[in-house]
């Protein structure tokens, strides 16, 4: 979605901020009653003057095939939707990577898209055509001008390209990995709150706290982020997780989930109003 927005940017030179895209799973309440939800619908709304854009973001990580197959289903799967609001204006991105970096593919209906005059971007080559065609020179200097880089022509080639390898045994590694988890675990028990009341899991203190699921709008339920003292077995875990699962099947715990893995504690309940540690006690 982060490039079909820079797609759309760089189509209309335009800037957006926050109040200017929105999510069709999330829309504001004056655009939500106008659009079709039961339909298949695009990813986002690009609100700019003049025009609503609906767009689509797709994208796999190798070069599409030159039938263009999961494209046309994709977007003829989105002209039912597009014709009944009336022809909305459509855009579709589709990413894949090369050898020479991530490409972008911009698909709309016949005629481009609304408002946009002259070429986005550069046209895919033909078969047996180099992928870019612009001077290497354009290229050096396009790069310094927008990313600032240095001017590494003078500097001395380096031919021992394996001389900063981490020689280290993986299993060197892997020690100093599970050493550096552990500070941190040690760190977030450390300055966790302590709860209220002495909940215990799987005979292990808990510290953490329940918090809004949307701390910038109307919260729709209840999260909690725990950990315990010393960490669980990954057979342990999942039998603690089972165990406490049950307790979900219960009426007033009906949409709740809780999860426990090594020293975390998750637990999600639908009701913003309640902070149920009997949930995880164990």
């Amino acid at each position: 979605m982060g490039m079909l927005t820079a797609a759309i940017q760089a189509a209309y030179r335009w800037h957006a901020s926050s109040k200017d895209v929105f999510h069709f799973d999330a829309l504001p309440t004056a655009l939500a009653s106008t659009y079709n939800t039961r339909k298949a619908r695009p990813d986002l709304l690009f609100d700019m003057p003049g025009l609503l854009l609906a767009g689509e973001a797709r994208g796999r990580s190798r070069p599409p095939a030159a039938t263009f197959t999961q494209q046309r289903k994709r977007l003829d799967s989105l002209l039912p939707w597009s014709h009944h609001h009336g022809n909305h204006p459509l855009a579709m991105t589709w990413a894949y990577a090369t050898k020479h970096g991530v490409v972008i593919d911009l698909y709309t209906r016949a005629g481009g898209l609304p408002g946009v005059e002259g070429p986005i971007g550069r046209p895919a080559p033909e078969p047996g055509q180099p992928e870019f065609d612009v001077p290497a020179e354009m290229m050096v200097a396009g790069l310094r001008q927008h990313l600032k880089i240095e001017d590494v022509s003078k500097q001395p080639y380096q031919r021992d390209r394996g001389k900063d390898l981490d020689r280290r045994s993986p299993r060197t590694l892997a020690d100093e990995v599970a050493h550096r988890i552990n500070s941190i675990e040690q760190q977030l028990y450390a300055t966790a709150p302590q709860a209220d009341t002495d909940i215990r899991v799987a005979d292990q203190p808990i510290r953490g706290d329940w918090v809004p699921l949307d701390m910038a709008d109307e919260a729709s339920g209840s999260f909690l982020l725990g950990i315990l003292e010393q960490p669980l077995s990954q057979e342990r875990s999942h039998s603690v997780t089972a165990r406490l699962r049950e307790r979900t099947k219960y009426e007033e715990n009906r949409n709740a989930t809780v999860l426990v893995s090594g020293r975390l504690v998750v637990a999600i309940i639908d009701d913003p109003n309640r902070q149920p540690w009997d949930l995880v006690a164990d």
